[in-house]
């Protein structure tokens, strides 16, 4: 069965770009507020994630990630900060287009594993 998933997932990705570029990151002020206020939360114990759909006709997903003092050291919080970025730029073609996301770690975020952190956020997103 898992031979089968991974066949699949191969078929669905071929051809695409893997990359994380500019157009794929919330950068403005208004992009995040936009989110917040408009946006619905998913969350569990390890990560909070907004999630806003776009009703304009621009088809890119885009995905920023907001990280406090709380979680540790600023080497933490980059740690954490690359994990999100890899995990959303592998698997962002799960995802439907014309959406953005917000991504707020919290303090047991650290204390997982890059697997575990990544179970976690897909299982939020495609539920």
């Amino acid at each position: 069965m898992r031979d089968l998933n991974y066949t699949l997932y191969i078929h669905m990705t071929k051809n695409k770009k893997f990359s994380l570029n500019f157009y794929e990151r919330l950068h403005t002020l208004k992009d995040f507020n936009t989110v917040f206020n408009n946006g619905y939360v998913l969350k569990n114990e390890v990560i909070k994630i907004l999630v806003y759909i776009k009703k304009n006709p621009s088809f890119t997903r885009r995905m920023g990630i907001i990280t406090s003092r709380r979680i540790g050291t600023a080497v933490l919080r980059n740690k954490i900060k690359r994990r999100i970025r890899e995990i959303f730029r592998i698997n962002k073609y799960l995802l439907i287009p014309k959406v953005d996301l917000i991504f707020i770690p919290n303090k047991y975020t650290t204390q997982v594993s890059y697997n575990v952190l990544k179970k976690n956020i897909i299982k939020l997103l495609l539920t």
